[in-house]
Parts: structure tokens; sequence; C-alpha cells
């Protein structure tokens, strides 16, 4: 009795295993479709950017380094599968993911980074506005 107890944990924890990583598989497919990578490389590179332009004296190629290390694809990749596994079913996944094999889907995913793109620069603009007004502010209080 106690040998037919072990054999159906092994079998449950077999199966939730190869449920997890189907679900994380789809995960990957998401974000492969989505273009998520490029996503990131952009977000770092628009960081790098907007730090360069803010101080020159700055090494662009370390900065890069430096960003990858924290925020790169190979840093990022495994917790954000983890990230969108727990937020969707395997079925929605698989909704999605069929989705964004379509031609409109397809034209979302290559859309997408350019419009975080033009985003994060008109809020990396704004950022600047916005800090150059407090530090007239702070000015003129003196």
């Amino acid at each position: 009795m106690k040998f037919l107890k072990y054999i159906m944990c092994v079998i449950v924890f077999i199966s939730a295993n190869t449920f997890a990583e189907d679900k994380n598989k789809l995960a990957l497919e998401y974000l492969e479709l989505t273009n998520t990578k490029q996503l990131f490389d952009i977000t770092i590179e628009n960081y790098v950017n907007h730090l360069s332009l803010r101080n020159p004296k700055l090494n662009k190629e370390e900065l890069m380094l430096f960003f990858n290390s924290y925020m790169g694809w190979d840093v990022v990749r495994d917790p954000t599968i983890k990230i969108v596994s727990d937020k969707f079913t395997e079925k929605e996944l698989k909704n999605i993911n069929a989705f964004f094999k379509t031609d409109d889907g397809k034209a979302l995913a290559n859309q997408s980074p350019k419009i975080s793109m033009e985003v994060s620069n008109l809020i990396g603009g704004n950022i600047n506005k916005a800090l150059a007004s407090m530090k007239e502010r702070a000015q003129q209080e003196k």
C-alpha cells in the first residue's frame, strides 16, 4: 500500500511539472512572438542614450554593459516567463499566441517596440522638462 501511495505521488509530481513546463513554453513563445527581447533592448538603449545626453563624459559601452547586467534579456528572461505564466492560463496563452501568429497580431508585435520607444522618449523628454522646471523653481526661491 505504501508503494502505491509513493507511485501516486510521483505521478502527480511528474504531471504538475509537465504542466508547468508546457505553460512555460507557451509563455516563452508569447514573449518571442511579441518581440519582448527587442523591447528590453530598446529600453536599455534609451536609458543609455538619455544618460549619455545628460552626461557626455559617460562611456556608452560601459553603461550598456552595466544595464544589461541588471536588465538584459539574459537576466530577465526566466523571471519574465514566470510572470507571464502566472498571469495566464494555458488556454489563454494558446489563444493569445494564436492571435500573434495572425497578420494583425504580427503587425501589433512589430509596432509595439516602436510605440514603446516613442512613448519612452516622450516620457524622458517630459522628465527633463520637469527636472529643469524644478531646478528653476528652486533657484527662484533662494
